[in-house]
């Protein structure tokens, strides 16, 4: 049975190559593995499959520019509005950038004892004269 010849030549990767500076081809806002699958004709699946591959180098870099650019077209175009705010928080999810809120406490409340107090006394306290 003979093999089929493979679609991964050097014409392919120059074509990839060129979606860096070409992915507005289908008026994207910015390079994509799905955008680059679209442009090149093949599926995702193949670009991973090719991504895992030791012997297919090449698509790795692709990839690896096509995350640096929209790392730095998310920063830009978040900042000064263009792009909408969750949807640039989102994708910048797959950049490793997640909202974190601290929620660790340090060091003692600091609780007074009030019971003592007459109204008087708690009122003044209220009001910031005491």
């Amino acid at each position: 049975m003979a093999t089929r010849p493979s679609i991964y030549t050097p014409e392919l990767l120059k074509k990839a190559e060129a979606y860096l500076t070409d992915y507005n081809h289908y008026d994207a806002q910015f390079p994509s593995v799905v955008g680059l699958s679209l442009y090149l004709g093949i599926t995702r699946k193949t670009i991973y499959e090719w991504n895992n591959d030791d012997t297919k180098p090449e698509i790795s870099d692709i990839l690896d520019k096509i995350s640096s650019i929209q790392h730095e077209m998310l920063i830009g175009n978040g900042i000064n509005g263009t792009y909408n705010a969750a949807i640039t928080k989102l994708v910048l999810g797959k950049h490793d950038y997640h909202d974190k809120q601290d929620n660790n406490h340090s060091g003692a409340l600091g609780l007074v004892d009030l019971s003592g107090k007459t109204d008087a006394e708690l009122a003044a306290i209220i009001s910031g004269k005491a």
